[in-house]
């Protein structure tokens, strides 16, 4: 979630990057919440 700013930096720490946000994603206690996408990229497929 994008106010995770904690679980944000260990994905970025281990080589995940920012890719957006997916807006009103997933319903969450009966509220839809936006989500923070992240994605790794094997080195080798750079």
């Amino acid at each position: 979630m994008p106010h995770n700013k904690a679980s944000i930096r260990v994905l970025e720490k281990a080589g995940f990057h920012k890719e957006g946000i997916a807006r009103k994603n997933v319903k969450i206690k009966g509220k839809w919440e936006d989500h923070q996408v992240l994605a790794i990229i094997h080195p080798e497929d750079k």
